[in-house]
């Protein structure tokens, strides 16, 4: 829905029909019939150009927050335990199989408790759970 179109299209309305019968099935006078119609539009104006705002505001604030919700996300995964991969690197198969991070850190002394580590150093990504 765009607010703006509608509220550049109410700007055409010069004047409103009122509709006496429906305010009389109301119980309203002829008076209070005519204020009714004639406040409802500039009512709706007001409504939808304060929607309009509150929906800019809360634009910027998702905008502002997205890349930390994001963020908060690949922290979380980085937390779940992901043991290297046993494996040859494509890149260098020379150096034949080692263990690697998810981001392409060789670990070669993976299998020595000394050597192990809990952390990548590289991307943060948890390598061993808590009974490991």
């Amino acid at each position: 829905m765009d607010i703006q179109k509608i509220l550049d299209d109410l700007d055409l309305i010069e004047q409103v029909i009122t509709d006496y019968p429906a305010g009389r099935r109301k119980g309203l006078t002829d008076d209070e019939t005519e204020k009714a119609a004639g406040g409802a539009v500039t009512k709706a104006i007001n409504a939808l150009e304060e929607l309009q705002e509150q929906n800019e505001v809360l634009a910027d604030t998702v905008n502002m927050l997205s890349p930390l919700l994001m963020g908060n996300r690949e922290l979380k995964e980085k937390q779940i335990p992901h043991p290297p991969e046993f494996k040859v690197h494509p890149k260098y198969p020379n150096l034949g199989i080692f263990h690697y991070c998810k981001c392409g850190v060789m670990f070669p002394g993976w299998g020595n408790p000394r050597a192990e580590t809990n952390y990548c150093g590289n991307c943060g990504q948890k390598l061993k759970g808590e009974s490991e």
